[in-house]
């Protein structure tokens, strides 16, 4: 029986992705301000790249943990996955989304008059509700920031719904890599043939599909079947990992992902970037020489622990730092001179903020999960 490693630097990496979706939404909201901050810095345009890398990294973990069960048990429990999915991922989400409804119908309008919501309520937040948020947002564009953001919570819980399917026919296969491979391709091809306009689909249905990334989470799984100790093919993915010149190539290979100055087409760059983020997540978490990834920094690490809250909740931290900064001249004034201010006050404060929520209500949820992980373990002996 297999025993789970912890896998170090990756909190760090989900605090650095979710830290470039914050600051690529404070850029723009300087710009609603009116004040304009390092307009063709590229830094301020890896939000879709930094969401792109949380689906690979689910994907991964997924199915990273998946075999671990599978080792022990010979099967996967589904309802206990979706239980331990339920307990980490819901609470926070309708937290957010009954927030956002209760400042954009009730609390905006009183003061402002105006109502930004973009959407009609109920239909909206019905959709919202049942986790189609990704769906609320190709059917009206205009879906105020603190809903727009669910979006990428309503694809992963889409996949979830498919996950038992994926690992079921993994499992089963003679060849599993081979065979996710495959699922990656065929999917990979799906997409884009639907994105594309190829396909006969309704707007909204190809603007649904458009959402679902799932094929950065198939890469996700595939990089997992290439690093488990019950499927990898051999050591020498791992003696990869650990080359000094496929590092040194893999950083620069990360500045050419980020800054893009490569002129890559949609198709490319989408897998270019899928493979990054598997290396990236593989030469982290289990390379033994980490001489450009050592990723395990504290209190980084803490704060990828906070990534969740930190991605969630921070447009609604900056409806209330905008609505304070907009009323006060001096405070104005100063960020109008020094922009860099708003775009630290936003993370310092989210940060503060997903900490209270991640101790004093999303650990509520985490300690019942515990505690069912507990029961069943103690079954098992």
């Amino acid at each position: 029986m297999q025993k789970k490693r912890y896998l170090e630097g990756l909190d760090t990496l989900r605090f650095i992705a979710a830290a470039l979706v914050l600051i690529a939404h404070a850029r723009y909201h300087l710009n609603v301000m009116d004040i304009s901050y390092l307009q063709n810095a590229c830094i301020f345009a890896q939000s879709g790249k930094a969401v792109n890398f949380f689906f690979t990294l689910s994907g991964f973990l997924l199915c990273y943990l998946a075999l671990f069960e599978i080792g022990r048990h010979g099967k996967m429990n589904f309802r206990a996955f979706y239980l331990r999915r339920v307990l980490r991922i819901l609470p926070l989400y309708y937290l957010v989304l009954f927030t956002s409804m209760i400042v954009h119908v009730f609390v905006i309008p009183h003061f402002t008059g105006e109502s930004l919501l973009g959407f009609p309520p109920l239909q909206g937040m019905l959709m919202c509700i049942f986790m189609l948020p990704n769906v609320v947002i190709k059917i009206w564009p205009d879906t105020v920031g603190s809903i727009n953001i669910l979006w990428s919570i309503g694809v992963e819980e889409q996949f979830y719904l498919f996950f038992p399917l994926i690992i079921g026919l993994i499992i089963r296969a003679k060849n599993k890599i081979r065979t996710a491979l495959l699922l990656y391709l065929a999917y990979y091809t799906f997409y884009w043939w639907v994105c594309l306009g190829y396909s006969p689909l309704p707007r909204v249905y190809a603007g649904w599909v458009s959402t679902c990334r799932f094929h950065f989470m198939l890469m996700g799984i595939l990089l997992a079947l290439l690093l488990h100790p019950s499927t990898r093919p051999s050591e020498h993915f791992e003696r990869l990992l650990n080359n000094f010149w496929f590092q040194i190539a893999l950083l620069i290979a990360g500045l050419v992902a980020i800054f893009d100055p490569i002129p890559l087409n949609k198709l490319l760059r989408s897998v270019y970037s899928a493979t990054f983020f598997a290396l990236m997540i593989a030469t982290v978490a289990f390379s033994t020489k980490k001489r450009w990834f050592n990723f395990e920094i504290q209190p980084f690490a803490y704060f990828g622990k906070l990534s969740y809250g930190i991605y969630l909740l921070h447009p609604l931290v900056s409806y209330g730092l905008r609505f304070v900064i907009e009323k006060n001249d001096f405070l104005h004034t100063v960020i109008q001179q020094f922009p860099i201010l708003y775009i630290l006050l936003l993370l310092a404060i989210t940060i503060w903020i997903a900490h209270l929520s991640y101790q004093y209500y999303e650990v509520r949820f985490l300690k019942l999960k515990e505690r069912r992980e507990t029961r069943e373990m103690r079954r098992e002996t």
